[in-house]
């Protein structure tokens, strides 16, 4: 059917799926992912003015505005924890490792009821040595507790005469890992599809915004009286390699589609 919002009278209040793709230098997308719910989408639009005054009136009155390039902003905030998130979130990357043995995993010097972490969690089969020429074996419940396995967290209960630093040997399952800022944040395309829910029946709509640059998470918090929220802020540059195109122009664009 034919669409118009000329004198348009429609009042708005949207909802909608955020999408994302991390995009190729030639603009290009390989397939976009779902963020999950997101609890607020926002973007901004900015132009600089130079104003010029005139100096002959004795009023300094401006007589001319100067408009620069404009420039654009996309912030939202997510509240599921996907694989895709975090590493937007953390400028991150996942690293997975299969499961497999540690030898010799060297600690720091310990006081009887410090607390020592192996690097790898949910691990099996730990065995302590301390550091003499011929190593001796610490005992399990005498000199230290194997408080949680998942966690690799072990208390020095017992120092005895050993010489330290003690050194771990175990066995760790598989893991996944997010390193902070592995990246510097990847460039995205974010697409926005939408329904006007103000109006009955909904009407369809879509933004899509062609090269973005995610901040990393500005607040992330590890304890919640409610629901966590992760905001992300982007910067929305222009894409270089739609400039030609008249149905993209160079931020990105508006889709009424009812």
């Amino acid at each position: 059917m034919p669409i118009s919002i000329v004198n348009n009278t429609d009042r708005v209040s949207f909802q909608g799926k955020l999408y994302e793709g991390t995009r190729d230098s030639a603009g290009l997308v390989a397939g976009f992912r779902w963020v999950g719910n997101a609890s607020a989408v926002k973007f901004g639009l900015q132009q600089e003015e130079v104003e010029a005054k005139e100096s002959y009136s004795g009023n300094r009155l401006v007589d001319s505005v100067l408009v620069k390039p404009g420039q654009a902003t996309l912030s939202f905030e997510f509240s599921w924890l996907t694989k895709g998130n975090v590493e937007m979130g953390l400028n991150s990357s996942q690293v997975s490792n299969a499961g497999t043995s540690v030898t010799a995993e060297t600690q720091g010097t310990v006081a009887v009821g410090d607390y020592i972490f192996s690097k790898h969690g949910n691990i099996t089969s730990l065995v302590i040595t301390d550091s003499a020429g011929s190593p001796a074996t610490l005992t399990l419940n005498t000199h230290y507790t194997l408080e949680d396995a998942a966690y690799g967290r072990i208390k020095i209960v017992s120092l005895g005469s050993f010489t330290q630093p003690f050194k771990l040997a175990y066995t760790y399952a598989q893991e996944i890992l997010f390193p902070f800022y592995v990246n510097n944040g990847l460039e995205r395309y974010f697409r926005f599809e939408g329904l006007n829910t103000a109006v009955s029946p909904n009407k369809k709509l879509a933004y899509e915004f062609y090269r973005c640059k995610p901040k990393a998470i500005s607040e992330f918090n590890l304890i919640d009286e409610e629901f966590n929220k992760f905001p992300i802020e982007a910067r929305v540059l222009a894409d270089p390699t739609r400039a030609a195109d008249a149905n993209f122009l160079q931020f990105g664009r508006y889709i009424p589609l009812e």
